[in-house]
């Protein structure tokens, strides 16, 4: 059974905000060693030559207890979810991990540092995962906010390294109560990584309105820029899904907030990367409607490299694009494909 050991907010918080340590054939102290085969915590070594970073939307990712809150197709006598498509189900998601590592160089049995996860159901997805992970690289750390009522999913963090805060930011609009923000703060060998993991409202459906955008970037607008004032040399990385592509940010990727989408299209345009000029397909499209947002200069010692989409089989299906979850075969990944990235130091 995990762990928890609740975080209280110091801004904006919900309700339910947990930090876990999942225990498998050892023990993982959530605030303090790292498990046997993980990096110990740096005394001021300053964080280590990369840092990799993955975000995905898993799409509709139920654990195998019914709670009420599915979607019709995963609940009730007639429906086609089970234990045994769960099962298969987080062998896939254990794969992407996997193959995030892999397309960073870091080996076929080794997923990026840190892992952030939108549209997951409960804890429990997430110790179930870290327990079929090789073991010698389970994620020792996870950041998780339960979904708020009346709310299907939430975001999660997974972390090799150890995580020392955890805050969920709410955002209501209007009456409108929109998914949280969550921000985690990690020491990655003594630096402070923060991560935000994001999954905004989506475009389709009631309450979509230019407030409703700009209250959800103002809050993570905000939040950097706090960071930035208390510690220009501060590490940041803000990811997810924002359910918008980048010119519809007012200000993130502008200015001091950097995008690698640009350099992405510029490289897919030339040819020098085989890829889809976005993450999500609709309607005909490929919509870069996942991201990544970080310092546009190397205050902190670190610059971006090696963003890709990972867009290959079996990620993909038959047509190219994002090969999506269908509970009814039981076939399919997510209708996301995942995004990694790695930020180096500079020397």
């Amino acid at each position: 059974m995990p762990t928890m050991v609740p975080f209280f907010s110091r801004w904006r918080m919900s309700a339910g905000v947990v930090i876990c340590a999942f225990l498998a054939a050892f023990l993982a102290l959530v605030m303090g060693c790292a498990a046997s085969g993980e990096r110990e915590t740096g005394t001021g070594g300053g964080g280590p030559e990369r840092i990799t970073v993955m975000t995905w939307n898993a799409q509709t990712f139920f654990d195998a207890d019914e709670s009420g809150n599915e979607f019709d197709e995963f609940k009730g006598q007639k429906s086609a979810w089970s234990r045994e498509k769960y099962a298969a189900r987080l062998d896939r998601l254990r794969e992407a991990i996997l193959l995030g590592g892999s397309a960073l160089g870091a080996g076929p049995d080794r997923g990026p540092d840190i892992v952030a996860l939108e549209e997951i159901e409960s804890a429990r997805v997430l110790e179930d995962l870290c327990n079929i992970l090789p073991q010698r690289i389970r994620y020792s750390n996870v950041a998780f906010v339960p979904p708020s009522a009346g709310s299907a999913f939430a975001s999660a963090v997974l972390s090799r390294y150890p995580i020392r805060s955890v805050t969920a930011h709410s955002v209501a609009v209007s009456g409108i109560s929109l998914r949280p923000l969550l921000e985690v703060t990690i020491d990655v060998e003594g630096l402070s990584v923060s991560v935000f993991s994001a999954h905004w409202k989506s475009k389709v459906g009631d309450g979509d309105t230019d407030e409703v955008r700009l209250a959800q970037e103002q809050v993570l607008s905000s939040r950097i820029s706090s960071l930035a004032s208390e510690n220009p040399e501060a590490l940041y990385v803000a990811c997810g899904d924002f359910n918008q592509s980048l010119a519809d940010f007012a200000d993130l990727g502008r200015g001091a907030t950097e995008s690698p989408w640009p350099e992405w299209f510029a490289q897919c345009t030339s040819g020098s990367v085989q890829g889809p000029e976005g993450s999500y397909f609709y309607d005909g499209n490929w919509e870069a409607i996942d991201h990544f947002f970080f310092p546009a200069d190397a205050r902190s010692g670190y610059r971006a490299r090696d963003f890709r989409v990972l867009y290959s089989p079996p990620l993909t299906d038959d047509e190219a694009h994002p090969a999506r979850y269908e509970v009814y075969s039981g076939r399919g990944y997510s209708d996301h494909l995942p995004l990694v990235i790695a930020f180096a130091k500079v020397n």
